[in-house]
């Protein structure tokens, strides 16, 4: 049975910094380590590896380079990673990008259609992954990854 993403859309409660605060122990418990402290390990809807890193917390949820404005709205979405790319959700195309012409396949995205939402997975060389970014993309930029990537499946 697929879940609803709206299920798993977080409401957080208190000021900026407590927000921040529990979004990176959510972050923290659901990808990287447990409650008891055991490593989590992530896969995705076809059964590869993905590795998550707490240095990618700032990247993932800060809009700028500076890291200084916190994206709430990727806040509320935090568990929505996990589903999207270990296909428990329905509705999500699955593409394949490269960054320049001569390396081949770089990165997975995933892109739940409904909720104009995108996880992006970067290709490691023993053919795992580790996540990179998620976020709402605006319409003009999902009009160029629909062009500039390649469809692979929709899951």
């Amino acid at each position: 049975m697929k879940i609803h993403l709206d299920s798993l859309t977080v409401r957080y409660k208190g000021s900026e910094h407590d927000v921040i605060n529990q979004c990176k122990k959510l972050f923290m418990e659901n990808y990287i380590r447990d409650s008891e402290g055991a490593e989590r390990k992530i896969y995705t809807h076809d059964g590869l590896r993905v590795h998550f890193v707490e240095n990618d917390f700032a990247h993932a949820f800060y809009e700028d380079k500076d890291k200084k404005i916190f994206s709430f709205d990727r806040a509320r979405r935090v568990r929505w990673i996990g589903a999207i790319i270990s296909g428990q959700v329905s509705g999500v195309v699955v593409r394949l990008a490269q960054d320049h012409p001569r390396r081949g396949i770089t990165r997975r995205l995933y892109m739940h259609i409904a909720k104009k939402y995108l996880v992006i997975l970067t290709l490691l060389n023993n053919g795992e992954f580790r996540f990179c970014t998620h976020y709402s993309p605006r319409q003009e930029n999902v009009r160029t990854i629909n062009q500039k990537t390649n469809f692979m499946e929709l899951i």
